[in-house]
């Protein structure tokens, strides 16, 4: 779409998933390592039309890895029932949810 573009080129928001959830998050997927935040959130926290997501920024700010679960036009109940998301929470050291 030619309102993605930035300055000739279209953004990749390198889509994935985590284990076994059905929604698709702005990757690129992380390895879920020790002392990981989570940030749940919709269209805002995937970034769209955004070169560099807000979750990108706090990692840079707090020095801890982030794992974007930010999901284009999702509200909070598309994440309550996504048992592996739920996962990614629980064993987060903290997260943030929009």
């Amino acid at each position: 779409m030619a309102y993605e573009r930035l300055g000739g080129r279209t953004l990749d928001y390198f889509p994935c998933r985590y284990g076994g959830s059905r929604l698709i998050f702005r990757g690129p997927e992380r390895r879920l390592a020790e002392n990981y935040m989570a940030i749940v959130g919709g269209t805002e926290v995937f970034g769209k039309f955004m070169e560099e997501p807000f979750p990108e920024t706090m990692e840079l700010l707090t020095g801890r890895q982030v794992i974007n679960l930010g999901c284009v036009n999702a509200g909070l109940e598309a994440f309550e029932t996504d048992r592996d998301v739920f996962e990614i929470c629980s064993n987060a050291c903290s997260t943030v949810i929009q």
